[in-house]
């Protein structure tokens, strides 16, 4: 078995540093997951890249921070509980938020925050 330990992974048997990795999901599946299980959801996409497409419910600004913030579908019957999808302020992404709309599909990378409210939250986001 000791050949098989270091195949993939660092000496000690981790992952190396700042390796992060990437997971493409929808948002109604992010939401599915966490509605169905938040510890088993926080487990599998907290603090992880995640890579998220959906439709957008609503393009806003973060009420303290005035930062970008798109909002995804994630068909939940009443539209309460949307991905919050949260830009940088002033940031690069700015120009192309600009041009999106309401009803557009929409693909975006963040790092997901769990639940800090109600809301799944994906912060640092860029769209792809």
């Amino acid at each position: 078995a000791e050949h098989l330990k270091s195949a993939a992974v660092g000496e000690d048997g981790a992952v190396p540093a700042g390796e992060l990795v990437e997971a493409a999901i929808s948002a109604t599946s992010l939401w599915v997951a966490y509605k169905e299980n938040a510890v088993n959801a926080d487990a599998l996409y907290k603090d992880k890249i995640l890579v998220v497409t959906g439709t957008i419910q609503n393009i806003g600004q973060d009420v303290l921070t005035k930062a970008p913030c798109i909002s995804l579908e994630t068909n939940d019957g009443y539209g309460l509980y949307p991905i919050q999808c949260f830009f940088q302020k002033d940031g690069d992404q700015t120009d192309l938020i600009a041009q999106l709309k309401d009803g557009d599909y929409i693909t975006i990378a963040g790092e997901c925050d769990g639940i800090p409210l109600a809301q799944v939250q994906l912060t640092k986001c860029t769209i792809r």
